[in-house]
């Protein structure tokens, strides 16, 4: 019974896209495809990749690292033609971490919420930076974005949200999510590593 608890908890939260995230996108395509065919195409292409990820038809709750990596990128896709050259992002993965495997979605959220809180008010732009390594048998996601700093107490929005419950209903205390403003902004998630 309690196995099947976890099971439902898992399937309602991870059946949830930002319906924001939705409706800008749709927004832009609807505004694009009156000047820009080809962006309108490689856009509703993205849309519909980043869906193909989303809509998990096996109700499997764990991806491996470059199968969230490619989510992610599918979602930047997206993010840089709505933003253009005001959106800039690097990824930096470790090469023995894109085997293992973590709960779906737990990278992409962390990155929606640095591009919809991380653009610098003096040049108008976001810089964000995915670094995704393993220490203490763990595996270390870290997002960077030059935003304003994190209030005391973050705003703990959709996502991010969806991050906490995912992780407490898997691992109770031992995963760690916190972030930081000095010396750089940033949110870290670690996840313990497990055979699953």
């Amino acid at each position: 019974m309690e196995a099947l608890k976890t099971k439902a908890e898992l399937q309602a939260i991870q059946s949830r896209i930002n319906p924001h995230f939705l409706y800008n996108s749709l927004n832009s395509i609807a505004s694009l495809a009156i000047n820009n065919p080809n962006k309108t195409r490689t856009m509703a292409l993205s849309l519909s990749e980043f869906c193909r990820f989303a809509i998990n038809k096996n109700n499997e709750h764990n991806i491996l690292i470059e199968d969230e990596i490619k989510m992610v990128g599918s979602y930047l896709e997206i993010e840089k033609i709505r933003f253009e050259n005001r959106l800039n992002f690097s990824l930096k993965i470790n090469e023995d971490a894109k085997k293992k495997s973590i709960p779906k979605f737990i990278i992409q959220p962390l990155i929606e919420n640095a591009i919809k809180y991380g653009f610098n008010k003096t040049s108008n732009t976001c810089n964000v930076q995915l670094i995704v390594e393993i220490e203490n048998n763990g595996i270390l996601i870290d997002v960077i974005d030059d935003g304003s700093d994190f209030p005391e107490t973050p705003i703990c929005g959709y996502g991010l949200q969806s991050i906490y419950d995912k992780l407490e209903i898997l691992y109770g205390t031992k995963a760690k999510i916190n972030w930081t403003n000095a010396p750089i902004k940033k949110v870290s998630v670690w996840i313990p590593i497990t055979n699953s």
